[in-house]
């Protein structure tokens, strides 16, 4: 996920005046397919040794997906001809993150394996309220209810298509949050190990 906040030193990306509106995530990977295939291919690799998922970031449209997966398929086409071991059912799933995501998720659901709800830039987003800004922190706590909603209806659906469905970010480790956050249905959760024995 590089872009926006999250910058590597390696890369000569012009800065712009507003990055969590810019280029980042998938969009990123997408206009530099190169590194979009090598990330595919290390974990490609690593899945023939490790259980582990792709979770495609900051997706907006299902063509982000499509185009993935595009790439996906061949770079699994070029380790089968270069005898590289990876395991042939390696999930690829979207991070749900944007309001399109949300709107657009019967579709995303068709090109995804899983769904990973990252709440942190899906709240920012939905209130027009940046997580780290404290002169809008009001509006960025009171989006964590109000996205509740619109995470019970993700959640159905990735269930009714038999789709796993996990989250991320501040939300899945709020403590207020966890019981409600169990009652829409979620199982997965992901945060920091500290507060493991308290979810």
């Amino acid at each position: 996920d590089i872009g926006g906040d999250k910058t590597l030193p390696f890369l000569d990306i012009v800065e712009i005046k507003d990055p969590a509106l810019g280029l980042n995530g998938i969009r990123l990977l997408l206009k530099y397919p190169r590194l979009l295939e090598m990330q595919l291919r290390v974990f490609l690799r690593l899945s023939g040794k490790f259980n582990v998922k792709v979770s495609v970031p900051m997706v907006s449209l299902p063509r982000d997906m499509i185009e993935v997966r595009r790439y996906f398929l061949q770079e699994k086409e070029k380790l089968r001809k270069e005898g590289i071991p990876f395991n042939k059912g390696l999930l690829l799933g979207a991070m749900i993150e944007t309001p399109a995501a949300l709107m657009a998720i019967d579709e995303l659901l068709d090109y995804s394996d899983f769904l990973n709800i990252g709440t942190n830039d899906l709240v920012q987003y939905v209130m027009a309220a940046g997580r780290e800004k404290i002169e809008v922190s009001d509006y960025y706590e009171a989006g964590n209810q109000l996205i509740l909603n619109a995470l019970k209806d993700v959640i159905r659906k990735a269930e009714e298509r038999g789709k796993g469905c996990s989250i991320c970010g501040e939300l899945a480790g709020n403590l207020k949050f966890t019981k409600l956050l169990l009652g829409i249905g979620l199982r997965d959760f992901s945060v920091q190990s500290t507060l493991i024995p308290y979810v």
